[in-house]
Protein backbone atom coordinates (compact mmCIF):
# COMPACT_ATOMS: atom_id res chain seq x y z
CA UNK A 1 0.00 0.00 0.00
CA UNK A 2 1.43 3.37 -0.82
CA UNK A 3 0.88 6.23 1.08
CA UNK A 4 -2.03 8.59 0.25
CA UNK A 5 -0.45 11.87 1.13
CA UNK A 6 1.41 13.78 -1.91
CA UNK A 7 4.54 14.39 -0.86
CA UNK A 8 5.96 17.89 -0.31
CA UNK A 9 8.63 19.79 -0.36
CA UNK A 10 9.50 22.49 2.93
CA UNK A 11 13.07 23.30 1.77
CA UNK A 12 11.84 27.31 1.77
CA UNK A 13 9.99 26.67 4.77
CA UNK A 14 13.15 25.35 6.55
CA UNK A 15 15.61 27.58 5.45
CA UNK A 16 14.61 30.31 7.84
CA UNK A 17 14.90 27.85 10.82
CA UNK A 18 18.08 26.70 9.42
CA UNK A 19 20.03 30.37 8.72
CA UNK A 20 18.83 31.73 12.07
CA UNK A 21 20.59 28.30 13.66
CA UNK A 22 23.85 28.87 11.39
CA UNK A 23 24.33 32.47 13.33
CA UNK A 24 24.40 30.39 16.73
CA UNK A 25 27.26 29.14 19.00
CA UNK A 26 26.58 25.30 18.76
CA UNK A 27 27.78 24.68 23.01
CA UNK A 28 25.71 28.12 24.27
CA UNK A 29 22.50 26.89 22.31
CA UNK A 30 22.63 23.41 23.56
CA UNK A 31 23.15 24.67 27.01
CA UNK A 32 20.41 27.20 26.70
CA UNK A 33 18.08 24.58 25.16
CA UNK A 34 19.21 22.34 28.47
CA UNK A 35 19.11 25.03 31.16
CA UNK A 36 15.36 26.20 30.43
CA UNK A 37 14.25 22.67 30.82
CA UNK A 38 15.31 23.09 34.72
CA UNK A 39 12.61 22.18 37.14
CA UNK A 40 10.01 20.82 34.34
CA UNK A 41 11.87 17.28 34.69
CA UNK A 42 8.61 15.72 34.84
CA UNK A 43 6.39 17.79 32.87
CA UNK A 44 5.52 17.83 28.97
CA UNK A 45 5.13 21.86 28.82
CA UNK A 46 7.76 24.15 30.00
CA UNK A 47 6.23 27.65 31.19
CA UNK A 48 8.07 31.17 30.75
CA UNK A 49 6.42 34.24 31.69
CA UNK A 50 7.34 37.59 29.00
CA UNK A 51 8.16 40.31 29.70
CA UNK A 52 4.60 42.17 29.05
CA UNK A 53 3.15 39.29 31.48
CA UNK A 54 1.89 36.96 29.12
CA UNK A 55 2.34 33.20 29.47
CA UNK A 56 4.52 31.17 26.52
CA UNK A 57 4.62 27.48 26.34
CA UNK A 58 7.44 25.54 25.11
CA UNK A 59 6.69 21.40 24.63
CA UNK A 60 9.48 18.81 25.39
CA UNK A 61 8.89 17.26 21.67
CA UNK A 62 10.41 20.95 20.12
CA UNK A 63 13.23 21.18 22.25
CA UNK A 64 14.01 17.70 20.95
CA UNK A 65 13.51 18.86 16.96
CA UNK A 66 15.25 22.26 18.10
CA UNK A 67 18.61 20.55 19.58
CA UNK A 68 18.60 17.94 16.26
CA UNK A 69 18.81 21.15 14.29
CA UNK A 70 21.13 22.94 16.50
CA UNK A 71 23.45 19.46 15.79
CA UNK A 72 22.87 20.13 12.26
CA UNK A 73 23.80 23.62 11.88
CA UNK A 74 25.21 25.66 14.49
CA UNK A 75 28.50 27.46 14.68
CA UNK A 76 31.65 26.33 16.56
CA UNK A 77 33.81 29.70 16.03
CA UNK A 78 34.85 32.92 17.35
CA UNK A 79 32.08 34.96 15.10
CA UNK A 80 29.09 32.71 16.57
CA UNK A 81 26.46 34.31 18.40
CA UNK A 82 25.49 33.65 21.99
CA UNK A 83 21.97 32.80 22.23
CA UNK A 84 19.33 34.06 24.37
CA UNK A 85 16.33 33.09 25.47
CA UNK A 86 14.30 35.14 22.85
CA UNK A 87 16.21 33.53 20.03
CA UNK A 88 14.88 30.26 21.74
CA UNK A 89 11.24 31.97 21.39
CA UNK A 90 12.17 32.85 17.66
CA UNK A 91 13.42 29.40 16.73
CA UNK A 92 10.51 27.41 18.00
CA UNK A 93 8.14 30.03 16.20
CA UNK A 94 10.06 28.68 12.92
CA UNK A 95 9.17 25.31 14.20
CA UNK A 96 5.88 25.54 14.62
CA UNK A 97 5.73 27.62 11.37
CA UNK A 98 6.89 24.81 9.45
CA UNK A 99 4.85 22.56 11.06
CA UNK A 100 1.35 24.50 10.55
CA UNK A 101 2.67 25.45 6.83
CA UNK A 102 2.36 21.34 6.72
CA UNK A 103 -0.37 20.84 7.65
CA UNK A 104 -1.76 23.58 5.71
CA UNK A 105 -0.49 21.35 2.29
CA UNK A 106 -1.31 17.74 3.59
CA UNK A 107 -4.60 18.15 5.63
CA UNK A 108 -7.36 19.33 3.38
CA UNK A 109 -10.24 17.13 5.04
CA UNK A 110 -11.50 15.61 8.06
CA UNK A 111 -10.25 12.22 7.34
CA UNK A 112 -6.97 13.60 6.41
CA UNK A 113 -6.35 15.60 9.85
CA UNK A 114 -7.84 12.17 11.90
CA UNK A 115 -5.20 10.48 9.92
CA UNK A 116 -2.19 12.93 10.87
CA UNK A 117 -2.74 11.70 14.60
CA UNK A 118 -0.92 9.06 13.99
CA UNK A 119 2.65 10.50 13.50
CA UNK A 120 1.46 13.22 16.14
CA UNK A 121 0.54 10.56 19.09
CA UNK A 122 3.43 8.47 18.77
CA UNK A 123 5.93 11.96 18.75
CA UNK A 124 4.02 13.35 21.84
CA UNK A 125 2.11 10.82 23.75
CA UNK A 126 5.07 9.32 25.52
CA UNK A 127 6.17 12.73 27.37
CA UNK A 128 2.97 13.15 28.73
CA UNK A 129 3.00 10.24 31.50
CA UNK A 130 6.32 9.54 31.40
CA UNK A 131 6.43 6.96 34.59
CA UNK A 132 10.41 6.43 34.81
CA UNK A 133 10.78 5.06 37.81
CA UNK A 134 8.44 2.01 36.73
CA UNK A 135 10.03 1.81 33.26
CA UNK A 136 13.42 1.24 35.08
CA UNK A 137 12.25 -1.16 36.99
CA UNK A 138 10.07 -3.18 34.19
CA UNK A 139 13.33 -3.44 32.03
CA UNK A 140 15.87 -4.19 34.87
CA UNK A 141 13.47 -7.18 35.19
CA UNK A 142 13.79 -8.20 31.92
CA UNK A 143 16.69 -7.72 31.23
CA UNK A 144 18.10 -9.43 34.09
CA UNK A 145 16.89 -12.56 33.32
CA UNK A 146 20.16 -14.11 33.24
CA UNK A 147 20.62 -14.97 29.40
CA UNK A 148 19.85 -11.63 28.72
CA UNK A 149 22.16 -9.98 30.59
CA UNK A 150 25.28 -12.07 29.90
CA UNK A 151 24.47 -11.54 26.43
CA UNK A 152 24.47 -7.75 27.41
CA UNK A 153 27.51 -8.16 28.94
CA UNK A 154 29.27 -9.65 26.38
CA UNK A 155 28.09 -6.69 23.66
CA UNK A 156 29.01 -3.91 25.59
CA UNK A 157 31.02 -4.62 28.12
CA UNK A 158 29.19 -3.29 31.30
CA UNK A 159 26.65 -4.85 33.40
CA UNK A 160 23.07 -3.82 33.61
CA UNK A 161 23.73 -2.47 37.41
CA UNK A 162 26.53 -0.25 36.29
CA UNK A 163 24.32 1.46 33.11
CA UNK A 164 21.60 1.67 35.87
CA UNK A 165 24.04 3.47 38.47
CA UNK A 166 25.77 5.66 35.77
CA UNK A 167 22.82 6.29 33.83
CA UNK A 168 20.74 8.05 37.57
CA UNK A 169 24.10 9.63 38.15
CA UNK A 170 24.53 11.16 35.32
CA UNK A 171 21.23 12.75 34.06
CA UNK A 172 20.55 13.22 37.78
CA UNK A 173 23.73 16.11 37.56
CA UNK A 174 22.74 17.11 34.52
CA UNK A 175 19.03 17.97 35.66
CA UNK A 176 20.36 19.43 38.69
CA UNK A 177 22.92 21.12 37.70
CA UNK A 178 25.30 21.45 34.55
CA UNK A 179 25.36 19.54 31.05
CA UNK A 180 28.93 18.91 31.26
CA UNK A 181 29.48 15.78 31.82
CA UNK A 182 33.30 14.39 32.40
CA UNK A 183 34.00 10.69 30.90
CA UNK A 184 36.97 10.98 33.61
CA UNK A 185 35.08 10.90 36.82
CA UNK A 186 36.05 8.05 39.45
CA UNK A 187 33.45 5.88 40.27
CA UNK A 188 34.99 3.33 42.24
CA UNK A 189 33.01 4.14 45.20
CA UNK A 190 30.05 3.04 43.21
CA UNK A 191 31.90 0.01 42.44
CA UNK A 192 32.20 0.50 39.00
CA UNK A 193 35.80 0.18 37.12
CA UNK A 194 37.39 2.57 35.13
CA UNK A 195 36.90 -0.20 32.05
CA UNK A 196 33.35 -0.65 32.89
CA UNK A 197 32.36 3.57 32.85
CA UNK A 198 34.76 3.67 29.29
CA UNK A 199 32.35 1.21 27.84
CA UNK A 200 29.13 2.78 29.27
CA UNK A 201 29.86 6.16 27.54
CA UNK A 202 31.18 4.27 24.48
CA UNK A 203 27.57 3.41 24.71
CA UNK A 204 25.93 6.60 25.30
CA UNK A 205 27.96 9.10 23.79
CA UNK A 206 29.30 10.02 19.76
CA UNK A 207 31.23 12.65 18.39
CA UNK A 208 29.05 15.98 17.16
CA UNK A 209 30.87 15.03 13.70
CA UNK A 210 29.01 11.31 13.74
CA UNK A 211 25.75 12.94 15.05
CA UNK A 212 25.34 15.49 12.42
CA UNK A 213 26.50 13.05 9.42
CA UNK A 214 23.71 11.28 11.28
CA UNK A 215 21.13 13.78 10.66
CA UNK A 216 22.21 14.39 7.27
CA UNK A 217 21.63 11.22 6.63
CA UNK A 218 18.16 10.72 8.08
CA UNK A 219 16.68 14.54 7.16
CA UNK A 220 13.70 14.78 5.41
CA UNK A 221 12.16 18.10 4.13
CA UNK A 222 8.56 16.89 3.54
CA UNK A 223 6.04 16.17 5.64
CA UNK A 224 8.10 13.91 7.84
CA UNK A 225 10.33 16.29 9.05
CA UNK A 226 9.37 16.72 12.19
CA UNK A 227 8.90 13.04 12.79
CA UNK A 228 12.49 11.61 11.40
CA UNK A 229 14.89 9.59 13.76
CA UNK A 230 16.87 12.09 16.29
CA UNK A 231 20.75 10.55 16.93
CA UNK A 232 20.29 11.78 20.30
CA UNK A 233 17.92 9.10 20.83
CA UNK A 234 20.46 6.71 20.22
CA UNK A 235 23.75 8.65 22.16
CA UNK A 236 22.75 11.21 24.27
CA UNK A 237 25.78 12.78 25.08
CA UNK A 238 27.67 14.54 23.03
CA UNK A 239 31.32 15.30 22.61
CA UNK A 240 31.38 18.41 20.81
CA UNK A 241 35.58 19.11 20.45
CA UNK A 242 38.17 16.35 19.67
CA UNK A 243 40.72 17.85 21.22
CA UNK A 244 38.53 17.33 24.45
CA UNK A 245 37.65 14.10 23.96
CA UNK A 246 36.72 13.49 27.43
CA UNK A 247 34.13 16.32 27.73
CA UNK A 248 30.57 16.23 27.11
CA UNK A 249 27.28 17.67 26.94
CA UNK A 250 23.88 15.65 27.91
CA UNK A 251 21.62 18.45 26.69
CA UNK A 252 18.38 16.47 26.88
CA UNK A 253 18.65 14.01 30.23
CA UNK A 254 15.55 12.55 29.82
CA UNK A 255 17.04 10.94 26.37
CA UNK A 256 19.64 9.14 28.68
CA UNK A 257 16.99 7.99 31.12
CA UNK A 258 15.37 6.07 27.83
CA UNK A 259 18.42 5.00 26.37
CA UNK A 260 19.16 3.16 29.43
CA UNK A 261 15.77 1.60 29.38
CA UNK A 262 14.00 1.43 25.80
CA UNK A 263 16.92 1.66 23.73
CA UNK A 264 18.54 -1.43 25.27
CA UNK A 265 16.46 -3.61 22.93
CA UNK A 266 18.31 -2.21 19.89
CA UNK A 267 22.17 -3.14 21.12
CA UNK A 268 21.00 -6.89 21.47
CA UNK A 269 18.08 -7.20 18.20
CA UNK A 270 20.63 -8.26 16.08
CA UNK A 271 22.09 -11.29 18.12
CA UNK A 272 20.87 -15.01 17.25
CA UNK A 273 20.63 -15.54 21.05
CA UNK A 274 18.22 -12.66 21.99
CA UNK A 275 14.78 -13.41 20.89
CA UNK A 276 13.95 -16.32 22.78
CA UNK A 277 15.12 -15.34 26.56
CA UNK A 278 14.03 -11.97 25.57
CA UNK A 279 9.74 -13.31 24.85
CA UNK A 280 9.99 -15.27 27.86
CA UNK A 281 11.50 -12.48 30.15
CA UNK A 282 9.03 -10.61 29.63
CA UNK A 283 5.75 -12.94 29.66
CA UNK A 284 7.34 -13.65 33.55
CA UNK A 285 7.05 -9.99 34.16
CA UNK A 286 3.61 -9.70 32.95
CA UNK A 287 2.90 -12.68 35.28
CA UNK A 288 4.74 -11.23 37.87
CA UNK A 289 2.24 -8.09 37.28
CA UNK A 290 -0.52 -9.98 37.28
CA UNK A 291 0.03 -11.98 41.06
CA UNK A 292 0.62 -8.37 42.59
CA UNK A 293 -2.93 -7.21 41.04
CA UNK A 294 -5.66 -10.11 40.67
CA UNK A 295 -4.72 -11.46 44.58
CA UNK A 296 -6.59 -14.70 45.73
CA UNK A 297 -9.02 -15.82 46.20
CA UNK A 298 -11.59 -13.78 44.46
CA UNK A 299 -8.68 -14.11 41.39
CA UNK A 300 -7.14 -16.80 39.77
CA UNK A 301 -3.89 -16.23 37.65
CA UNK A 302 -2.74 -19.16 35.94
CA UNK A 303 0.14 -19.66 33.39
CA UNK A 304 1.08 -20.94 30.57
CA UNK A 305 0.89 -24.80 29.78
CA UNK A 306 2.03 -26.67 26.86
CA UNK A 307 -0.75 -28.67 25.31
CA UNK A 308 -0.87 -31.26 21.56
CA UNK A 309 -3.09 -31.37 18.64
CA UNK A 310 -2.56 -33.86 16.41
CA UNK A 311 0.59 -34.27 17.92
CA UNK A 312 1.95 -30.80 17.42
CA UNK A 313 3.22 -29.40 20.55
CA UNK A 314 1.52 -25.63 21.57
CA UNK A 315 2.50 -23.04 24.05
CA UNK A 316 -0.85 -22.35 24.84
CA UNK A 317 -2.23 -18.62 26.28
CA UNK A 318 0.45 -16.62 28.06
CA UNK A 319 -2.11 -16.09 31.05
CA UNK A 320 -5.54 -16.36 31.86
CA UNK A 321 -6.86 -14.44 34.94
CA UNK A 322 -10.19 -15.71 35.98
CA UNK A 323 -13.03 -13.95 38.89
CA UNK A 324 -16.57 -14.52 39.37
CA UNK A 325 -17.49 -12.43 36.22
CA UNK A 326 -14.94 -13.71 33.15
CA UNK A 327 -11.76 -14.55 31.83
CA UNK A 328 -9.04 -12.02 30.47
CA UNK A 329 -6.42 -14.13 28.44
CA UNK A 330 -3.08 -12.68 27.20
CA UNK A 331 -0.86 -12.95 25.02
CA UNK A 332 2.72 -11.50 25.80
CA UNK A 333 3.86 -9.95 22.52
CA UNK A 334 7.49 -8.10 22.49
CA UNK A 335 6.97 -6.57 19.09
CA UNK A 336 7.78 -3.29 18.54
CA UNK A 337 6.27 -0.12 16.10
CA UNK A 338 9.52 0.86 13.43
CA UNK A 339 10.28 4.18 13.67
CA UNK A 340 9.42 4.59 10.06
CA UNK A 341 5.95 3.36 10.56
CA UNK A 342 5.63 5.97 13.70
CA UNK A 343 6.57 9.12 11.57
CA UNK A 344 3.94 8.42 8.63
CA UNK A 345 0.25 8.78 8.15
CA UNK A 346 -0.12 5.91 6.03
CA UNK A 347 1.69 3.91 3.71
CA UNK A 348 3.89 0.71 3.37
CA UNK A 349 5.72 1.13 6.89
CA UNK A 350 2.57 1.33 8.83
CA UNK A 351 0.80 -1.41 6.85
CA UNK A 352 3.69 -3.56 7.25
CA UNK A 353 3.72 -2.64 11.29
CA UNK A 354 -0.01 -3.52 11.25
CA UNK A 355 0.35 -6.47 9.46
CA UNK A 356 2.86 -7.61 11.73
CA UNK A 357 0.65 -7.12 15.18
CA UNK A 358 -2.68 -8.82 13.26
CA UNK A 359 -0.26 -12.13 13.37
CA UNK A 360 0.15 -11.71 17.48
CA UNK A 361 -4.13 -10.85 17.29
CA UNK A 362 -4.52 -13.95 14.95
CA UNK A 363 -2.34 -16.78 17.05
CA UNK A 364 -3.45 -15.61 20.28
CA UNK A 365 -7.39 -16.32 18.48
CA UNK A 366 -5.99 -19.86 17.75
CA UNK A 367 -4.58 -20.45 20.49
CA UNK A 368 -8.42 -18.74 22.72
CA UNK A 369 -10.13 -21.35 20.47
CA UNK A 370 -8.16 -23.84 21.32
CA UNK A 371 -8.86 -23.19 24.94
CA UNK A 372 -12.45 -23.25 24.12
CA UNK A 373 -13.01 -26.53 22.52
CA UNK A 374 -11.37 -28.57 25.35
CA UNK A 375 -8.22 -29.35 23.90
CA UNK A 376 -5.81 -27.80 27.16
CA UNK A 377 -5.98 -28.21 30.07
CA UNK A 378 -8.29 -24.82 31.03
CA UNK A 379 -11.61 -25.78 31.17
CA UNK A 380 -14.70 -23.62 29.40
CA UNK A 381 -16.98 -22.90 31.99
CA UNK A 382 -19.26 -20.26 29.67
CA UNK A 383 -18.21 -17.23 30.77
CA UNK A 384 -17.52 -14.41 28.74
CA UNK A 385 -13.76 -13.90 27.44
CA UNK A 386 -11.30 -11.22 26.92
CA UNK A 387 -8.86 -11.32 24.26
CA UNK A 388 -5.75 -8.95 25.16
CA UNK A 389 -2.46 -8.32 23.40
CA UNK A 390 -0.09 -6.71 26.20
CA UNK A 391 3.02 -5.33 24.37
CA UNK A 392 6.22 -4.67 25.78
CA UNK A 393 6.35 -0.96 23.41
CA UNK A 394 3.42 1.32 23.45
CA UNK A 395 2.10 1.29 19.87
CA UNK A 396 -0.08 4.31 20.36
CA UNK A 397 -3.32 2.78 18.49
CA UNK A 398 -5.11 6.05 18.64
CA UNK A 399 -5.84 7.15 14.96
CA UNK A 400 -9.08 6.36 13.56
CA UNK A 401 -7.93 4.51 10.12
CA UNK A 402 -4.85 3.04 12.04
CA UNK A 403 -7.71 1.37 14.39
CA UNK A 404 -9.96 0.25 11.09
CA UNK A 405 -6.61 -0.94 9.53
CA UNK A 406 -6.12 -3.42 12.18
CA UNK A 407 -9.37 -4.41 12.74
CA UNK A 408 -10.17 -5.03 8.91
CA UNK A 409 -6.61 -7.48 8.56
CA UNK A 410 -7.67 -9.65 12.15
CA UNK A 411 -11.27 -10.08 10.66
CA UNK A 412 -9.92 -10.86 7.30
CA UNK A 413 -7.60 -13.71 8.44
CA UNK A 414 -9.83 -14.95 10.69
CA UNK A 415 -12.32 -15.30 7.97
CA UNK A 416 -9.87 -17.24 6.05
CA UNK A 417 -9.97 -19.76 8.85
CA UNK A 418 -13.54 -19.82 10.13
CA UNK A 419 -12.52 -17.98 13.41
CA UNK A 420 -14.39 -14.69 12.71
CA UNK A 421 -17.25 -15.45 15.21
CA UNK A 422 -14.53 -15.67 17.85
CA UNK A 423 -14.03 -11.64 16.88
CA UNK A 424 -17.59 -10.88 17.20
CA UNK A 425 -18.43 -12.93 20.85
CA UNK A 426 -14.66 -11.94 21.87
CA UNK A 427 -13.43 -8.45 20.71
CA UNK A 428 -9.61 -8.02 21.18
CA UNK A 429 -7.75 -5.20 23.08
CA UNK A 430 -4.64 -4.32 22.37
CA UNK A 431 -2.54 -2.64 25.31
CA UNK A 432 0.98 -1.68 26.70
CA UNK A 433 2.17 -3.11 29.64
CA UNK A 434 2.75 0.07 30.88
CA UNK A 435 -0.96 1.27 30.70
CA UNK A 436 -1.91 -2.53 32.05
CA UNK A 437 0.22 -1.76 35.43
CA UNK A 438 -2.46 0.37 36.28
CA UNK A 439 -5.71 -1.08 34.03
CA UNK A 440 -5.15 -4.14 35.91
CA UNK A 441 -5.84 -2.77 39.14
CA UNK A 442 -8.88 -1.11 38.13
CA UNK A 443 -9.91 -4.35 36.81
CA UNK A 444 -9.43 -6.29 39.91
CA UNK A 445 -11.12 -3.69 41.79
CA UNK A 446 -14.54 -3.32 39.22
CA UNK A 447 -14.67 -7.30 37.56
CA UNK A 448 -13.67 -8.19 34.64
CA UNK A 449 -16.73 -8.31 32.73
CA UNK A 450 -18.18 -5.13 34.19
CA UNK A 451 -14.91 -3.41 32.85
CA UNK A 452 -14.24 -5.40 29.91
CA UNK A 453 -17.54 -5.49 28.85
CA UNK A 454 -17.97 -1.40 28.75
CA UNK A 455 -14.27 -1.04 27.37
CA UNK A 456 -15.01 -3.42 24.20
CA UNK A 457 -17.80 -1.05 23.16
CA UNK A 458 -15.53 2.32 22.44
CA UNK A 459 -13.73 2.94 19.40
CA UNK A 460 -10.54 3.65 20.84
CA UNK A 461 -10.25 0.82 23.29
CA UNK A 462 -6.61 0.07 22.09
CA UNK A 463 -5.32 4.18 23.81
CA UNK A 464 -5.00 4.86 26.86
CA UNK A 465 -6.79 2.13 28.63
CA UNK A 466 -5.32 2.82 32.27
CA UNK A 467 -8.04 6.21 32.18
CA UNK A 468 -10.91 4.11 31.51
CA UNK A 469 -11.79 3.08 34.64
CA UNK A 470 -11.96 7.53 35.73
CA UNK A 471 -13.67 7.92 32.98
CA UNK A 472 -16.40 4.78 32.88
CA UNK A 473 -16.70 4.12 36.48
CA UNK A 474 -15.74 7.54 38.29
CA UNK A 475 -18.14 6.54 41.31
CA UNK A 476 -15.56 3.43 41.89
CA UNK A 477 -12.11 4.60 43.78
CA UNK A 478 -9.27 2.64 42.82
CA UNK A 479 -6.46 2.91 45.11
CA UNK A 480 -3.39 2.96 42.63
CA UNK A 481 -0.15 0.95 44.30
CA UNK A 482 3.37 0.41 43.08
CA UNK A 483 2.96 -3.07 42.03
CA UNK A 484 6.72 -4.02 43.47
CA UNK A 485 7.13 -2.34 46.76
CA UNK A 486 11.06 -3.06 47.22
CA UNK A 487 12.07 -2.43 43.10
CA UNK A 488 14.38 0.29 44.28
CA UNK A 489 16.12 -1.93 46.56
CA UNK A 490 16.14 -4.80 43.50
CA UNK A 491 17.72 -1.82 41.38
CA UNK A 492 19.93 0.06 43.84
CA UNK A 493 20.44 -1.80 47.15
CA UNK A 494 24.04 -1.84 46.42
CA UNK A 495 24.11 1.94 46.39
CA UNK A 496 21.90 2.72 49.57
CA UNK A 497 24.71 4.25 51.69
CA UNK A 498 24.80 7.07 49.39
CA UNK A 499 21.46 7.65 47.96
CA UNK A 500 17.53 8.10 49.61
CA UNK A 501 15.45 5.82 47.64
CA UNK A 502 11.77 6.60 47.25
CA UNK A 503 9.42 5.65 49.34
CA UNK A 504 6.39 3.15 48.02
CA UNK A 505 3.78 5.36 47.48
CA UNK A 506 0.19 5.05 45.75
CA UNK A 507 0.18 6.45 41.93
CA UNK A 508 -1.55 9.37 40.54
CA UNK A 509 -4.03 9.40 37.67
Amino acid sequence: MTSSITEIDIYDLYKPLRNHIRTLDLQALLELIHGIQRGYENSVEIKFRTPLGNTWNIFRWELHILAREALLHASQGNGSKQPSLQDIFKLINAVRHISNEISKKTINSGMSAMRSLHPLIHQQARWQNTRDWDRFYRIFRIYSHKDIHQLLHAVLGVRLTTIYTLTFAIAGSAQRSTPRILSTTDYTLMGISAAERDAYFAMVSASHASLRESIKVSAQYNERWAFTWNPLEATPLVQLRPHRPNEYLCPLPELLLRRATDSLFFDLINEESFSNPYGAAFQNYVGDVLRAQFKEPTHCVQEEREYSVNSNRKHGIDWIVSDTTGHIMLECKTRRIRVDAKAVADGDPLTKAIENLTEAVVQHYKNIHDALAGKTSWIPDGKPIYPIIVTLDDWYLCAPHVVEMLQSHVHAQLCIINLDRLLESSPFIVTSIAEFEQTGQAMAKIGINQFCSSCIQLPNRHFGLYLHASQAFPNTKVEYQRLFAKSDQEMFGHLAHLMNLPEASEYEV
